[in-house]
């Protein structure tokens, strides 16, 4: 029996044998509102941009910190309990394939969405040999040069083209986990970067002008300014030589006094006179930073617990639920559902961790297990690991029903012992 043929290209491993049918009649999808299709990941080379990167960068990799759960509801205890032995947990929280781990999956993933207001993830499904069932068996980003969408029997196709191949690989749009930015006016598409690119062309030009003006200071030294009223270039020149070999020379033997007659002014260039333009270059920077969510102590992680706070409620939380949304339509075909988020208690100062951790478990909120990982300790395990821990102030709510309910009020015990109803037993 021959060997099956190893898949050696990333495109084979990804799309296999995926490709658009000569045959197949495919027809431009008709949107409602754009005849736009064709998506195309130009960004105007912003991720080439210090400030664009730094930005993009401190969304990532907090993103990229993002722990999914793959869950199943269960109605006789009435809470979502985690899918024991899901093919899911390992894809989406270890390894996703055999390129990257689940950091880099959601750090790309994370940083398409920034950077082109789009980001697509393709699932792999092989057949099962010994269940003859289809399985999942790897999650890839595509970064593709383009994306067109098309239509086949009313159902919408993705057409991906790369420019190292050429080839135009076809995958149905619903196995496509896609998430997008700035949905407005294209039916699928997330919308262009427009708005910021004047400013990324302005912060392009500064940039250049300091690095021409850098280069300039290393040259000039001063200026000479002739005043007898010449105007031929030669006689400046000739001017300009001759103050250089008198005055400015290092062989000369000047003591370091520079002698000049009133023919001449010269002025020295001083090294505190800058003329980088600072403030336009903090308005392009304040510009970008806001444009893509972050500001200056984002970007250096000298953030406080509030401001991590708020960045993670404005920048994260929406990131984290569409994903949570896509993985739940495209992964969970059983009914089961995805949930994605990363601790708050990572950027939270040691004080506001302790105190959290403290309350949950004062009310039987968390485990020892958890309190450990918070910590950064090893955990305990096994069924210590798991015990969570509840303060005596507290009650759970059935026995406090139960309690203020009871018709017949406890029975009160007096200091001598016995209780009230023996003595009026006593008495009659």
């Amino acid at each position: 029996m021959a060997e099956k043929k190893e898949k050696r290209s990333l495109v084979e491993r990804i799309f296999g044998t995926r490709k658009k049918k000569k045959d197949v009649t495919y027809e431009i999808c008709r949107l409602l509102n754009s005849w736009q299709t064709i998506f195309t990941p130009f960004s105007g080379d912003a991720y080439s941009q210090a400030q664009v990167r730094t930005a993009v960068n401190a969304f990532a990799k907090r993103a990229a910190l993002v722990k999914p759960r793959h869950v199943q509801y269960n109605p006789q205890l009435e809470v979502y309990e985690e899918v024991k032995n899901s093919p899911l947990h390992r894809l989406l929280c270890v390894k996703p394939n055999d390129t990257a781990t689940a950091y880099k999956l959601f750090y790309r993933a994370a940083t398409h969405y920034k950077l082109y207001n789009n980001a697509f993830l393709y699932p792999v499904y092989e057949i099962n040999k010994f269940t003859k069932q289809e399985e999942i068996t790897a999650i890839y980003n595509i970064n593709a040069s383009r994306v067109e969408l098309v239509e086949y029997e009313k159902e919408i196709f993705c057409v991906f083209e790369f420019n190292t191949t050429g080839e135009r690989y076809i995958v149905p749009y619903c196995d496509m986990i896609h998430i997008v930015a700035h949905c407005n006016e294209n039916d699928i598409f997330g919308e262009s970067n427009k708005p910021i690119r004047t400013t990324l062309k302005m912060g392009h030009s500064l940039k250049q002008s300091v690095e021409k003006y850098a280069e300039l200071a290393q040259v000039l030294r001063g200026i000479l300014t002739v005043q007898n009223g010449v105007t031929k270039d030669s006689d400046l020149a000739a001017a300009r030589d001759k103050f250089i070999e008198n005055n400015l020379q290092m062989d000369s033997d000047t003591g370091g006094i520079i002698v000049t007659d009133g023919k001449f002014k010269y002025e020295q260039l001083k090294n505190e006179t800058a003329l980088i333009p600072t403030s336009q270059l903090k308005f392009v920077k304040d510009e970008i930073f806001e444009y893509y969510g972050a500001n200056e102590k984002i970007v250096k992680n000298e953030a406080t617990p509030e401001e991590e706070n708020a960045y993670h409620n404005g920048e994260l939380m929406p990131f984290f639920e569409q994903l949570e949304q896509a993985l739940t339509a495209c992964l969970c075909r059983d009914g089961t559902e995805m949930r994605c988020a990363s601790s708050r208690l990572f950027n939270a100062s040691l004080k506001d961790k302790t105190d959290t951790l403290k309350f949950l478990a004062s009310v039987g909120g968390v485990t020892l297990d958890t309190v450990l990982e918070m910590y950064g300790l090893p955990p305990v395990g096994g069924e210590d690991g798991k015990r969570r821990v509840q303060s005596l102030n507290y009650a759970a709510a059935d026995i406090v029903d139960k309690y203020q309910l009871e018709e017949t009020p406890p029975k009160k015990k007096k200091k001598g012992g016995g209780d009230d109803a023996d003595d009026d037993k006593k008495e009659e």
